[in-house]
C-alpha cells in the first residue's frame, strides 16, 4: 500500500503515530518521492531517547525525519525512497499505508522493542546501500485493580469499598454516586445522596486510574438503592400578599418534593416553595418528600400569608366650613401602622380618621401612610372644604339627567322646595339634625341655556348656576358640491342652532337658527374629493358637540350636443358645456384658424370653411370625461331664383352657411330698400320670397342679405324702361342678355355694411 508524495521543498518529514493492527511477521513499507541530484544519500534523524507508550493506549506519537539530500539539479531528478523496519514492529503497530510518513497502532506487547528503520532509494541513488537508524520503543503495561466486585449502596447509609493493588495515586474516572469520594489508596467511601428524579434506585459507572493512567479493568458499577426520607423542615416562614416568597424544603440526603394546600400564587419548584402570593390567610400545607413511589413521607406545616398594607381611599367626601367632619379612611392589611396629617385648619388626622371642624374653605391636602412588613403605601388626598350653603353635583347636565342636590350648615329641620328654570324639581326638602341635605332630582326638558337652581322658602336662600346642555337629533345627508343642498340639525328641546365660534361651514351654505342647513356649496379646489367634515354646533350659545357633514365632489359631465356651426369671417363664441366644480377643459385636435380656447370657450373669427374633429376633455379631482365632437365652419352663399326680373315681380332669395337661428335682413340696392326680415333655420339656411319695388329703374342692381356680422350679395337686373342710373341703353341690354337664364353672381360682404347706394 505505497502512497507517493512529491515534496517540492526537497525534504520529507515523517511522523510515527498510533493506528491499526498488522501481522508482525510482515514488514510494512512506505514510500516517498524525493527531488535530488541522484548522487547524495538521504539522511534519517530521530530523537535520541527511547520511544515509550502504554499497552492499549491510543494517540501515541513518534516522529521520524527523512531527508532526501541536497538538490543541485535546477530541473530536479525524481527518485523514490522505500522505507520499512528491518525487524517486525511491535504487535498492534504498523506503517500507515495511506499516510506514508506515520507509524500508527495500539501497542499490545509489553516490553522494550528495538526497531531498525531502513531507507532504500529504489531509483536514482545507489539502491544497494540503504540508510538505517535504530531506536527502541518501550511499551509498559496499564495498571490493573484486583477488586472484581463492588458492593451496593443505600441512600443515607455509610459506605466503603476498597480497590486493592496500589497505595497511592488512585483516582476515579467517571461519575461516582453523589456523596461518595475515592481516596488515593483506592478506597471509595461516604454516605450516598439521592439524585432528584432518580426514583427507587440509580446506577453509577466509573473506572479507576493510577497516576493518570486508566486501569485496564472494565468500568465498575455502584448501585444505589433509595431509602425513605426524613423531612427536617418543621416550619414555613410567613409571607405577604404581593411580596415574593422563597422557602427551602430539607430532607437529609435529598428527595423529590410536592406540596398541596398552597395559597394562590405559590408553587413547588425543586426543593423550594416560590412565587408571589395573592391570597392572604393561614393555610395547612402538606409537603411530601419521596424517593420513588415506595419511599415517601408527608408532613403538614402551617403557612401564614399576611395581607399587605393598602389604602382604599382615592377621594375624600367634601367638607363644609364650620360643620363637624369625621371620615374613617379605608385601611387594608394586617398589622398596619398608620401615620398622617393635613394642612386643613381645624382638622386632625389620627388613627386612620380625619375629624374636626374645618375653619377655612378651600382645597387642602391630607397625607395618609399605611405600612406593614408586606408593603408601604403613601397617598396625598385632596379635601375640598366649602362654605355653608348648597351644592349641585354637576355644573352642566342634559335634560332627564339625575343630579345630586346637597346642603350643609342649614338650620336643623329647615324645609323648602327647589326649582330649576322656574320648574319645581324638589318638594318637601328638610335639613337633617346636622343641617345637611342630600337629595336627587332630574333635569327638566328645558331648551339649552344657563339657568338657576333656587331654593323656595328656605331659611338660608340659595341660588346656583346650572347649564342645560343641548341634545341633537340629526343625521345630515350627503352634500354634493355645486348642487343645491337642504339638511336639518334638530335640537330636541328647541333653541337657536348656530355654528360654534371659530368654525365655518363650506362656502355657500347657510345654517338658520331653526336648524335648516341649505345652499349650494362651491368646491375650493384643494379639499378631498370625498370627506366627512365635523362641524361644531351651539344651541342658544351652549356647545352641543359636532355634527358630521359628508361632502362629495362629483365628476364633471359634458353635454352630448355638437357645437354650433361657425361662419367664416363671423365672430364665434361657444361655451363648452362642461358641468361640475373646478373643472379644467382642454381641447385636442386642430382648431379652425382664427379660433382659440379661452376659459372653456372657443372664441375668435374663423377664416376658412371646413369640418374639424376635436376631442374635448373635462376634468376635476373627482374624475374626467372625454367626448369627440365635430365643429363645422361654413362660408355663407346667397342665390336668387332669376337673374333678371321686372319691377313689381316676386323674387325667391335662398342662402346657406349662415349661423343657426340668425336674424337677417334682405335689401335691394342701388338705393337701399328693405325687402324682408327672416331668421335662418337650425341648419343655417334662409328662404324668403320678396316683392321687387315697382319704382326700381331698369338696370343692374344687387340683393343684399345682411347679418349682424356681415353682408352677402347676389346680382340682379331690373328690366323695363331706361335705367335712371344714366347707363347707356346698349350697355343695359348687353348686361340683361348676359344674365338671362337665371345665372347668379355671388359676392362675399366684408365685416362692415356697405353705404346705402354703394355697388
Amino acid at each position: 500500500m505505497a502512497l507517493a508524495r512529491t515534496l517540492l521543498t526537497g525534504a520529507a518529514v515523517l511522523a510515527l503515530a498510533v493506528a491499526g493492527i498488522v501481522i508482525p511477521s510482515e514488514p510494512a513499507h512506505a514510500n516517498v518521492v524525493c527531488l535530488g541530484n541522484g548522487t547524495t544519500a538521504p539522511t534519517i534523524t530521530a530523537p535520541a531517547t527511547a520511544l515509550e507508550g502504554n499497552a492499549g493506549d491510543t494517540n501515541r506519537l513518534w516522529e521520524l525525519v527523512v531527508s532526501c539530500g541536497p538538490t543541485t539539479d535546477p530541473v530536479g531528478s525524481a527518485w523514490e525512497l522505500a522505507w520499512d523496519s528491518v525487524a517486525p514492529l511491535p504487535l498492534g503497530m504498523s506503517f500507515d499505508g495511506q499516510n506514508n510518513h506515520q507509524l500508527r497502532g495500539i501497542p499490545q506487547q509489553v516490553g522494550v522493542h528495538t526497531i531498525t528503520i531502513r531507507v532504500v532509494a529504489t531509483n536514482g541513488f545507489d539502491a544497494e546501500n540503504p540508510v538505517t537508524l535504530t531506536r527502541t520503543i518501550a511499551i509498559t503495561a496499564r495498571p490493573r485493580m484486583t477488586s472484581t466486585s463492588i458492593p451496593p449502596a443505600t441512600v443515607g447509609a455509610s459506605y466503603e469499598a476498597r480497590f486493592n493493588g496500589y497505595a497511592s495515586g488512585v483516582t476515579a474516572v467517571g461519575a461516582l454516586p453523589p456523596g461518595l469520594t475515592m481516596g488515593p489508596s483506592g478506597v471509595v467511601s461516604g454516605m450516598p445522596e439521592y439524585a432528584p428524579g432518580s426514583g427507587a434506585s440509580a446506577s453509577y459507572a466509573f473506572r479507576a486510574a493510577v497516576d493518570g493512567v486508566t486501569a485496564s479493568n472494565a468500568p465498575f458499577t455502584i448501585n444505589v438503592a433509595s431509602s425513605t426520607p426524613v423531612i427536617s423542615t418543621d416550619s414555613l416562614a410567613a409571607g405577604w400578599t404581593g411580596l415574593g416568597y422563597d422557602q427551602l424544603l430539607t430532607a437529609p440526603f435529598g428527595a423529590d418534593w410536592t406540596a398541596s394546600g398552597l395559597p394562590a400564587g405559590l408553587a413547588v419548584s425543586g426543593d423550594r416553595i416560590t412565587g408571589t402570593p395573592t391570597q392572604s390567610g393561614t393555610f395547612s400545607v402538606v409537603v411530601t418528600a419521596s424517593r420513588g413511589t415506595a419511599h415517601s413521607v408527608s408532613r403538614t406545616l402551617e403557612l401564614h400569608i399576611g395581607e399587605s398594607a393598602a389604602l382604599g381611599d382615592v377621594t375624600l367626601p367634601r367638607a363644609v366650613r364650620g360643620v363637624a367632619y369625621d371620615h374613617a379612611l379605608s385601611i387594608l392589611g394586617d398589622d398596619v401602622v398608620f401615620t398622617g396629617g393635613s394642612d386643613a385648619p381645624g382638622l386632625v388626622v389620627a388613627e386612620g380618621r380625619i375629624s374636626g371642624t374645618p375653619t377655612a374653605a378651600g382645597g387642602f391636602e391630607v397625607t395618609a401612610v399605611v405600612e406593614n412588613a408586606g408593603a408601604r403605601v403613601e397617598r396625598v388626598l385632596e379635601l375640598i372644604v366649602s362654605d355653608p350653603g348648597y351644592t349641585v353635583s354637576e355644573v352642566a347636565a342634559s335634560p332627564d339627567q339625575l343630579l345630586a342636590f346637597g346642603a350643609a350648615g342649614l338650620p336643623a329641620g329647615d324645609g323648602f322646595d327647589v326649582t330649576l328654570g322656574g320648574e319645581r324639581v324638589l318638594t318637601g326638602v328638610t335639613a337633617s339634625v346636622e343641617g345637611t341635605v342630600d337629595r336627587v332630582f332630574a333635569v327638566p326638558r328645558l331648551a339649552p341655556g344657563v339657568y338657576r337652581v333656587e331654593t323656595v322658602g328656605a331659611a338660608v336662600p340659595g341660588s346656583l348656576e346650572l347649564t342645560v346642555l343641548p341634545v341633537l337629533d340629526t343625521a345630515l345627508p350627503q352634500l354634493h358640491y355645486g348642487r343645491g343642498y337642504a339638511g336639518r340639525i334638530d335640537s330636541r328641546y328647541g333653541g337657536a342652532v348656530a355654528v360654534a365660534a371659530g368654525s365655518t361651514l363650506p362656502p355657500g351654505l347657510t345654517l338658520h337658527p331653526d336648524g335648516a342647513l341649505e345652499g349650494t356649496a362651491g368646491y375650493d379646489g384643494v379639499s378631498p374629493a370625498a370627506e366627512t367634515r365635523s362641524i361644531p354646533i351651539t344651541v342658544n350659545g351652549v356647545a352641543a358637540g359636532s355634527v358630521l357633514l359628508p361632502l362629495v365632489l362629483d365628476a364633471p359631465t359634458l353635454d352630448a350636443d355638437e357645437p354650433p356651426r361657425a361662419v367664416v369671417d363671423a365672430p364665434y363664441v361657444f361655451a363648452i358645456p362642461a358641468r361640475g366644480q373646478q373643472v379644467d377643459v382642454t381641447v385636442a385636435g386642430e382648431l379652425p384658424e382664427g379660433l382659440e380656447l379661452i376659459d372653456s370657450e372657443l372664441v375668435g373669427i374663423p377664416v376658412e370653411p371646413g369640418e374639424f374633429a376635436l376631442t374635448v376633455t373635462a376634468e376635476n379631482r373627482a374624475g374626467r370625461v372625454v367626448r369627440d365632437v365635430l365643429l363645422v365652419v361654413t362660408r355663407p352663399t346667397v342665390t336668387v331664383s332669376t337673374g333678371s326680373i321686372a319691377p313689381g315681380a316676386r323674387l325667391d332669395v335662398h342662402g346657406e352657411g349662415f349661423a343657426a337661428d340668425a336674424e337677417v335682413a334682405i335689401w335691394v340696392h342701388s338705393d337701399p330698400v328693405l325687402l324682408s326680415r327672416v331668421t335662418s333655420d337650425p341648419d343655417g339656411r334662409i328662404r324668403a320670397t320678396v316683392a321687387i319695388p315697382g319704382s326700381l329703374p331698369p338696370g343692374l342692381h344687387r340683393i343684399e342679405v345682411r347679418t349682424s356680422t356681415g353682408s352677402y350679395w347676389a346680382e340682379l337686373t331690373i328690366v323695363g324702361g331706361l335705367a335712371r342710373t344714366g347707363a347707356e341703353p346698349v350697355a343695359l341690354l348687353a348686361m340683361a342678355a348676359a344674365l338671362i337664364g337665371g345665372g347668379v353672381l355671388l359676392r362675399r360682404g366684408g365685416w362692415r355694411l356697405r353705404r346705402a347706394g354703394a355697388r
